[in-house]
C-alpha cells in the first residue's frame, strides 16, 4: 500500500499497520500521521530503502539503509506479538510498490495469513526482492 492510500484507510477490524520510512529524511517529509481509528492495535515504524542491490554504494553521500536481516527479525518479532489480536495486516511505504509488498508477501507466507502469495508477486513486479528474500532466511529459523 502506497502513502495516500494508507493515510485514507480507516480499519473497520482490529489492525496492525507497518510503516516504512526512508533513511534518507528529506523523503519522509511527506509521510503524515494515518487516520485515527480505535481500530488500530499497533502502528510500527521502521526505517529502510527500497534498494535491492545489497552491495549499493551511497555516491551521492545520503542516509539510505539498506534492509537487513535484524531489520527483518524485529518486524518479525513486533508482528507475532500483536498477530493474534488483529484481523487485519497494512503494510505501506512512500509508493507502495517494492518495501510494502515485500514484507506482506513474507509476513503471508511466515505465519500463514491466508492470502495466495504469488497473487501479490503478479500485482508487484517491482517487490523489492532483497526484502522479501532477507525476511524468508529470518522466517526459516
Amino acid at each position: 500500500m502506497g502513502l495516500e492510500q494508507a493515510k485514507k484507510h480507516t480499519p473497520l477490524v482490529p489492525t496492525y499497520a507497518i510503516r516504512i520510512f526512508s533513511g534518507c529524511p528529506e523523503e519522509n517529509e511527506y509521510y503524515r500521521l494515518l487516520r485515527y481509528s480505535k481500530n488500530y492495535i499497533s502502528v510500527r515504524n521502521y526505517v529502510f530503502d527500497d534498494i535491492d542491490d545489497p552491495k549499493f554504494k551511497d555516491e551521492n553521500k545520503k542516509v539510505f539503509k539498506i534492509f537487513d536481516l535484524e531489520e527483518a527479525r524485529l518486524i518479525m518479532s513486533d508482528f507475532d506479538e500483536k498477530r493474534k489480536e488483529c484481523l487485519e495486516l497494512i503494510v505501506h511505504c512512500k509508493y507502495g510498490n517494492g518495501r510494502s509488498p515485500a514484507v506482506a508477501a513474507a509476513l503471508n507466507d511466515i505465519f500463514e495469513l491466508g492470502e495466495e502469495t504469488w497473487r501479490l508477486f503478479a500485482l508487484y513486479p517491482k517487490m523489492n526482492q532483497l526484502v522479501y528474500e532477507r525476511m524468508m532466511e529470518v522466517g526459516r529459523r
